[in-house]
């Protein structure tokens, strides 16, 4: 007997269990709740068939597969590689015994299961070799192979001239949504997720921003400021950094509100190596014209208002800090053009598709919507970091 989510009774009520009928949006749900970046696939006598993590499902996401499709996708997906049979451990495993096993197959993750085969607990490398704040761990750096903890980079230096009289007095990003700042809700999702340094980039009514923060000690972090003289486009002030940070840089646009994990984000960046890793969301363009397909005079098909999906850039960046040298210092620089000088020079430059909550906060309308929308956005935001505080 289960529930949808592949639960049976007597089982651990924290573990994220789904059954092999599941969705993707299901396993999704499940990693969120559970808040480790995994999911148990189990039969229906508990047994463990497989498991999913976070990067699976957004591999798939860039494949074109639905979040409504079966899970049974990834498992395919899956056969004939060396994860087609999920790493486990027995329950007698000790802590050294585990972390061995996790560098060995460089998981993050690892099922503890019983004498039959059924999951108990799942063991992760944050648990047993938990990240310094200054430095990871050498445990982590083996599963890793990358070094230090991720420093901000928040972008509020923009003059929000689209939302008119709201941003007469007061910088887009210090706009309330619910009872704080749009900003302030950003400080304390990066606070909540480890992010002790955290640099903010101003401009317009740059001392507005300055006296609501100040050194960040109300909100448990550092703060820095990047002050613009003259707009330097969406990159160039990290020109203005001055020491290279720890670690590889978080940079976010200032006017957005999501839900996304950005501690999935890092470790989908370090599982493909990538020098730069580029948040991305599908948006759907519905045409309100028949379209026709020609070959030359000849039309081949003519489609009635059809919808075309793209992914487009959702202004949030992970970058190693080496990238940093290639901006130059002084002048306007965009973001596009770092990650065509990435490419050109043969850097790897990945995709993280987003599948949370995210609002671009550019016209009044918008504005509207963020302040309907927050207080569930905030919960889904906050909901499993506190149950992984908790557990």
């Amino acid at each position: 007997m289960s529930d949808a989510t592949g639960r049976r009774t007597g089982q651990n009520p924290t573990l994220p269990l789904i059954v092999a009928d599941a969705t993707l949006r299901e396993a999704a749900a499940a990693i969120d709740r559970g808040a480790i970046g995994i999911a148990l696939v189990v039969r229906d006598d508990d047994s463990l068939i497989a498991t999913i993590t976070d990067g699976d499902i957004r591999r798939a996401m860039l494949d074109g597969v639905e979040l409504d499709a079966e899970i049974g996708v990834l498992l395919e997906r899956k056969r004939g590689t060396a994860y087609e049979t999920p790493a486990t451990a027995p329950e007698t495993a000790t802590d050294a015994e585990l972390l061995a096993a996790m560098v060995k197959r460089r998981i993050r993750q690892l099922p503890v299961v019983d004498g039959q085969g059924c999951p108990v607990r799942v063991a992760t490398i944050d648990d047993l070799a938990p990240r310094s704040t200054t430095s990871p761990s050498p445990t982590t750096r083996a599963v890793t192979d990358r070094g230090g903890p991720m420093t901000a980079v928040v972008m509020a230096g923009g003059f929000g001239s689209r939302l008119g009289d709201l941003t007469a007095q007061t910088p887009k990003p210090m706009l309330h949504v619910g009872d704080r700042p749009l900003l302030e809700h950003t400080v304390e999702r990066l606070r909540e997720i480890g992010v002790a340094s955290i640099a903010i980039s101003t401009h317009y009514l740059a001392e507005r921003i300055r006296e609501h923060f100040g050194a960040g000690e109300r909100h448990g972090v550092r703060i820095t400021y990047l002050d613009e003289r003259a707009p330097l486009g969406t990159a160039g002030c990290l020109s203005m950094l001055g020491e290279p940070p720890p670690g590889p840089l978080l940079v976010l646009n200032g006017d957005i509100l999501t839900s996304v994990d950005f501690n999935a984000m890092r470790h989908f960046h370090d599982e493909h190596a990538a020098s730069m890793t580029v948040a991305v969301r599908k948006h759907s363009i519905a045409v309100p014209y028949g379209v026709a397909e020609c070959e030359g005079a000849v039309i081949r098909s003519l489609v009635e208002k059809p919808t075309y999906s793209v992914l487009v850039n959702a202004g949030m960046y992970v970058i190693e800090r080496h990238l940093l040298e290639r901006i130059p210092e002084g002048r306007r620089y965009d973001m596009t053009q770092l990650i065509d000088d990435a490419r050109e020079s043969g850097e790897p430059v990945c995709a993280f598709p987003i599948r949370e909550y995210w609002l671009d906060i550019g016209l009044p309308e918008d504005y509207e919507r963020a302040q309907r929308e927050a207080p569930e956005v905030i919960t889904q935001a906050t909901a499993p970091i506190n149950e992984r505080l908790a557990s």
